[in-house]
């Protein structure tokens, strides 16, 4: 059996990215972005992809501390990100089912993808962060 593979974020996507860190805890993802740290990656020459990058790892380390408390909408969210090889569908039940180092392994590919961190670097540059 082929891991899943990630498919382009939607729009549906996000509101369920937004469902998972309203379950996690707005103040927690709010205490892990420093504004100092961001102004001086921007004063440094990085553009929106390396401050997207930057607060793709921040949130990633959010996202395993409230894995916990957000079991639910975490899996719906991976589950809408992603398909099987054939193109068919997971449910959150699937993702739920995956062996540990299967879901680790793809949320360090999830963070680590430039057209995520493209994503959270036009996020931040949206919230006059970047």
């Amino acid at each position: 059996m082929t891991e899943p593979r990630y498919k382009e974020l939607t729009v549906d996507n996000m509101f369920d990215f937004c469902e998972a860190l309203d379950a996690i805890g707005v103040e927690e993802v709010a205490a892990a972005f420093d504004s100092r740290e961001i102004a001086q990656l921007q004063k440094a020459g990085k553009d929106s992809r390396g401050v997207g990058l930057v607060i793709a790892m921040k949130l990633a380390a959010v996202l395993v501390k409230g894995l916990p408390k957000a079991r639910k909408e975490i899996c719906a969210f991976f589950a809408g990100c992603l398909e099987n090889e054939d193109g068919s569908p997971l449910s959150a039940g699937d993702v739920s089912g995956m062996k540990a180092v299967t879901l680790i392994r793809l949320l360090k590919a999830f963070f680590a993808d430039e057209s995520n961190a493209d994503f959270f670097g036009e996020v931040a540059a949206l919230l006059g962060m970047a």
